[in-house]
């Protein structure tokens, strides 16, 4: 039979090596385990923020489609802000902007994704947001609040 095959440490064995038997090793192995589990974390996240992108894009297109006259705008990382000019084929559609953008809240505990509605002419201002925890990431919800926010935004459009 071969030698039995050496498993990586684990988070116990370190902890033991390293506050019981003063092990420079697994200090050393301490600070890669939690590189690795900060890596595993980021792309988790980022993972998500993908899931939402997704989701973005597919309603930008979306208001493309219906109305032509929308200019979008980059807003860098996730989401996107459209502006409306006004007047087009509805002479009485007014000037706005509907913005939606999703990012990680400044605890790193959480995506928000938010959104903002203006028009100015019918003084119409909104902002919302919903807090999406990473621990129980719900992207149904994310879809949900971003197309709610849109027809929220189209009923006071063509209102």
């Amino acid at each position: 039979m071969g030698e039995p095959q050496k498993s990586k440490p684990g988070e116990f064995t370190t902890k033991f090596d390293r506050e019981i038997l003063r092990s420079k090793a697994a200090e050393g192995e301490a600070a890669r385990l939690e590189a690795e589990k900060e890596h595993a974390e980021h792309e988790r996240i980022g993972e998500h923020l993908r899931a939402i992108q997704d989701i973005v894009e597919k309603r930008a297109r979306f208001i493309v489609e219906r109305f032509p006259g929308a200019r979008r705008g980059d807003l860098g990382g996730v989401g996107w802000r459209f502006e409306f000019a006004g007047g087009g084929e509805a002479a009485r559609a007014p000037i706005a902007a509907f913005q939606v953008r999703a990012r990680l809240n400044d605890t790193r505990l959480a995506i928000l994704v938010e959104s903002e509605i203006e028009i100015p002419s019918r003084s119409v201002r909104e902002k919302d947001y919903i807090s999406i925890p990473l621990t129980t990431f719900d992207l149904e919800r994310a879809r949900n609040f971003i197309e709610t926010k849109l027809f929220d935004f189209a009923r006071h459009y063509v209102a």
